[in-house]
């Protein structure tokens, strides 16, 4: 038996929900200033963070980079703007997958850029939403 349908209303909020969260990520100007947390590791990998939970991962190792937290408050509050209860979302993660763009430079300079894809799904009783955004930012050694 089918569960509950989605409404027009909630899959768009759904999919705004989910291109945000994915716009927050790769748009995170603290990324730059956290080149700390990847000295030692790939040059390339994945970043998890999961809202509802607000954990952090980084190629699933724990990490504190508060991401987590921030996009809880923010989806605390887009749901209370939508006159929605938390219970309405059972899933909010997104998968940074990063990439120096020249790991060599960041040895010798301490900055290099980072090439960033974010994939965000998002899932409710009633359906999921799923939204991907790019961007390439500075990465800071220290």
């Amino acid at each position: 038996m089918p569960g509950p349908k989605l409404t027009r209303r909630q899959a768009g909020i759904l999919q705004n929900v989910a291109n945000q969260l994915a716009q927050m990520a790769v748009g995170w100007e603290l990324l730059v200033n956290s080149g700390a947390l990847f000295v030692g590791k790939p040059t390339s990998g994945v970043i998890r963070i999961d809202a509802l939970r607000r954990t952090d991962l980084l190629n699933e190792i724990p990490i504190e980079l508060g991401m987590a937290s921030y996009m809880r408050r923010w989806l605390d509050d887009e749901l209370q703007r939508q006159g929605l209860n938390d219970s309405w979302l059972h899933s909010a993660a997104v998968d940074i997958m990063y990439e120096m763009a020249e790991p060599e430079l960041w040895v010798k300079s301490g900055m290099t850029g980072v090439n960033l894809v974010a994939t965000a799904d998002i899932g409710t009783d009633y359906g999921s939403g799923h939204a991907t955004s790019k961007n390439q930012q500075m990465l800071r050694r220290s």
